[in-house]
C-alpha cells in the first residue's frame, strides 16, 4: 500500500530554512507457499553482523545455512509491485524502486555463482529487506529477512534468511501457506 508518509525537518547550519523530506513508504504483502531450496542457497556464505560495517544492528551475527523458500503465488500478487517498474514478479525487486534496509557486494558473499558483468551494475550483489513472515494456519509470526541477489533467475520465489532455522521453529511443511509483508521506503526520485 503507497500513501503512508514519514516527515522529518532538515535545518541547514545557519538555521536560515528548514526543508522537509517526505518519504514514501510501501507495504507489500506476497502470499505463498513453502517450497524445497531452488538453488544452492546452502553453500553461499552470507556475511554476518561483524563482517559488515555497514549492516544494520538488527542483522544476525551468524545466519542459518540456506534459506526458507517461499514460491508467491502470480494470481495473488500485490498491486504495489507493478509500481516498481521492468521485471517479471519478484525481479521487480531489482529496479531498486523498494529501498532495501541495506545491500551485501558480491564480493563479500562466498560461493555466489551471480557475478558482475557489463550488462547489469552490481550483479550478484544481495539487496536485503526486514520483512514479518506470517503462518497462515497458526497466524504466528516472525519477523527475518528477504535476501535477492541482483539478477537472480529467480522470478517466483522469495528467499528468507535468519539467525535460526525457520522450518523448525515454525513447524513448517512443503505446501504450507504463508505470508511475507515487506514495509521499506520507496525510492521513486
Amino acid at each position: 500500500m503507497l500513501g503512508r508518509k514519514e516527515y522529518g525537518n532538515c535545518i541547514s547550519a545557519n538555521n536560515a530554512f528548514n526543508i522537509i523530506i517526505v518519504r514514501e513508504l510501501m507495504q507489500m504483502e506476497f502470499r505463498g507457499k513453502i517450497v524445497r531450496g531452488q538453488g544452492d542457497h546452502a553453500k553461499l556464505g552470507i556475511p554476518g553482523k561483524g563482517m559488515l560495517a555497514h549492516a544494520p544492528a538488527d542483522w544476525p551475527d551468524i545466519l542459518y545455512p540456506g534459506s526458507l523458500n517461499v514460491l508467491i503465488s502470480i494470481d495473488n500478487l500485490p498491486k504495489e509491485l507493478q509500481k516498481l517498474g521492468d521485471g517479471t514478479h519478484i525481479q521487480k525487486l531489482d529496479n531498486g524502486m523498494l529501498k532495501p534496509a541495506f545491500v551485501i557486494e558480491q564480493r563479500m558473499i562466498l560461493n555466489n555463482t551471480i557475478g558482475p558483468n557489463e550488462r547489469v551494475k552490481g550483479r550478484g550483489d544481495a539487496q536485503v529487506w526486514r520483512v514479518k513472515l506470517t503462518v497462515e494456519k497458526s497466524k504466528e509470526c516472525l519477523n527475518c529477512w528477504v535476501l535477492r541477489r541482483l539478477d537472480s533467475a529467480m522470478t517466483r520465489h522469495i528467499e528468507i534468511v535468519a539467525e535460526k532455522y525457520l522450518r523448525g521453529i515454525l513447524k513448517l511443511n512443503d505446501g504450507d501457506d504463508v505470508i511475507v509483508s515487506f514495509d521499506g521506503e520507496h525510492n521513486d526520485w
